[in-house]
């Protein structure tokens, strides 16, 4: 189970690199599809056409902006929020549930997010924010504190079950 974790991780931050080594261009162009889905879907929930009216023109438009906005730094928290859990599941396997490798967990993920960062320095059209390494480790925060806690209570109701049943054994004595 340790090689798989550290597999999954592994090929993880490698999904990780290989999205932040597109140049802008394609990457705003995969944006673009899933922004134009998503007023496509807007349009079916609320009956109406968001592309018809010149009014309704500015709309789209500030609407599609801020959905871009919105799917891009969506991306950057969901990647690291299972790279959180990544993380924090190799260092539990290896070693043990804690707070310390809750906070070991989470620096190693904002070390790869700084270095995703500057990686992005040198990729055409791509640039390096403070903001995206904020949204990154935040990403990376949720996902260490859900999965310990999801771990946490597994622990407490398998430890629950075997005190029941050492209960059940003495009384059966």
């Amino acid at each position: 189970m340790k090689k798989i974790s550290l597999l999954f991780i592994l090929v993880w931050l490698i999904v990780i690199f290989f999205m932040s080594n597109e140049p802008a261009i394609k990457s705003v162009e995969r944006t673009n599809s899933i922004t134009d889905t998503s007023v496509s879907v807007f349009n079916e929930i609320t009956g109406k056409n968001l592309n018809t009216a010149r009014i309704n023109n500015i709309i789209s438009n500030n609407f599609k902006i801020n959905m871009l906005i919105l799917v891009r730094k969506s991306a950057h928290f969901i990647e690291f929020f299972i790279l959180g859990i990544l993380t924090f599941n190799v260092l539990i396997r290896f070693f043990k549930f804690s707070k310390k490798n809750m906070i070991i967990s989470l620096l190693l993920c904002f070390t790869y997010a700084c270095l995703d960062e500057f990686h992005q320095l040198f990729i055409s059209g791509r640039t390096a924010r403070l903001l995206d390494v904020l949204i990154d480790t935040s990403g990376s925060l949720l996902g260490i504190l859900c999965f310990g806690f999801i771990y946490w209570l597994f622990k407490m109701r398998h430890s629950s079950k075997l005190a029941d049943i050492n209960n059940n054994q003495q009384i059966g004595e």
